[in-house]
């Protein structure tokens, strides 16, 4: 009995000495005075919550600019990107060979303004050049019918904002398809979810590669289209950077199958013959696959050759961009990066520019590939940022897209 009252006492006082202590603390935190710094962010908070009630703000405009869909599937955070990139500002802001004054040409910003994030593709319909496509790295489709004076968004509602490339149907234009996805090594890439199309000029949207994607680090880098055949339908993957393959659909995108393994970063169809199919494959750090391939029959499996005819070393290419020429036939251009284990330094990652006018048999390394100004125009981004055409009717004018844009006339 007598242990009992003890044990009861013992609980008393145990529960007593708890309420004083967690008083003791309680009150003691209401008299530690909030900073100011506190304070104006409880009150734009109440700002923001008042305003999300009255309908002039959204409820959730993180979502609206797409913070979670960039958050998700990156390994720094937000923070620290907007830290280094307002850096990276300053920097260009005091460099003086970016300076506008310092710079020959005269551009014009057209937009999109309401959206950040890379413009990784600009398509412009095949017979009306006042409709005009673009699609951004994090941001979605957008899509101007004045030339770029204006633009709206049409892709906001896919569950990924993401776009690698997009390609239009010569022989139906309101058919438009947008791969999904970064296939790069970027810290802050976006991964997607396969290739959607549009059968009403991008108001509307179906992925046509829902069964297809079983990869979470999927990316779509380039589309192509049979110009005379739409139902061959050509997508350059990769997943995580490190494979992927030319994913080919001869249905429509009915049905699909890898006709070639590895990472592909760029497809291109002959112009002149879209029966002869260039494959570009590039592993950011080398890799014994990389380089260029073709295929002279629709892309078939087991009918690629490797073209290798004066091309470097592939355990030295990084990524790889290819154009062809529309005005002089056979002619090729391929811009490559340096994988980064054979970089000089971090900043001279550019390989160089080969052509080749016998269809890829033969290939020469340009000239200015050489120009010590040219060594460092990627600076360690050339896996994502880089970019080779043609002029449409020169095929003596190339134009390379790095850190800056570049141009040949010779």
């Amino acid at each position: 009995m007598r242990k009992n009252a003890t044990g009861i006492a013992l609980l008393l006082l145990t529960g007593l000495l708890t309420f004083m202590i967690a008083g003791f603390l309680s009150t003691d935190a209401d008299r530690i005075p909030r900073s100011t710094a506190a304070l104006e962010k409880q009150e734009r908070k109440a700002e923001a919550r008042r305003a999300a009630e009255a309908g002039s703000i959204s409820e959730e405009p993180h979502l609206d600019w797409y913070i979670l869909p960039r958050t998700l599937n990156a390994d720094r955070s937000i923070s620290q990107g907007l830290h280094q990139g307002l850096e990276h500002v300053a920097f260009q802001r005091q460099a003086p060979s970016l300076r506008k004054a310092q710079l020959a040409n005269s551009w014009t910003f057209v937009g999109p303004d309401d959206i950040g994030g890379r413009i990784r593709v600009i398509k412009y319909h095949p017979t009306d050049a006042s409709i005009v496509y673009a699609g951004s790295a994090s941001g979605g489709v957008f899509k101007s019918t004045d030339g770029g004076d204006h633009w709206r968004a049409m892709s906001d509602q896919l569950p990924t904002l993401a776009i690698g490339h997009l390609a239009i149907d010569r022989t139906n234009p309101e058919h438009i398809y947008a791969g999904t996805g970064e296939g790069s090594f970027n810290w802050d890439k976006v991964y997607g979810d396969g290739l959607y199309r549009s059968t009403d000029g991008g108001e509307n949207w179906v992925n046509i590669m829902r069964d297809v994607v079983n990869e979470q680090d999927f990316a779509i880098n380039h589309v192509e289209l049979h110009p005379t055949n739409s139902d061959y339908i050509y997508a350059a993957a990769t997943y995580g950077g490190a494979t992927g393959g030319l994913i080919r659909s001869t249905d429509g995108g009915e049905n699909w199958s890898t006709v070639l393994n590895g990472p592909v970063r760029d497809v291109l169809l002959d112009p002149n013959n879209p029966d002869r199919v260039y494959v570009a494959m590039g592993y950011r750090n080398g890799r014994s696959s990389n380089g260029i391939y073709l295929s002279e029959q629709k892309g078939d499996r087991w009918t690629f050759n490797k073209l290798q005819n004066n091309l470097p070393d592939p355990d030295s290419i990084g990524n790889v961009a290819m154009d062809a020429s529309i005005s002089q036939p056979g002619t090729f251009v391929v811009a490559m990066q340096r994988a980064p284990k054979h970089a000089p330094t971090d900043r001279q990652d550019f390989l160089g520019v080969y052509v080749t006018t016998d269809y890829g048999e033969t290939w020469t390394r340009t000239p200015g590939s050489s120009q010590s100004n040219m060594r460092e125009i990627l600076r360690s981004q050339g896996d994502y940022n880089l970019f080779v055409r043609f002029h449409p009717e020169d095929h003596n004018t190339i134009f390379i897209g790095g850190i800056h844009s570049w141009r040949s006339t010779d």
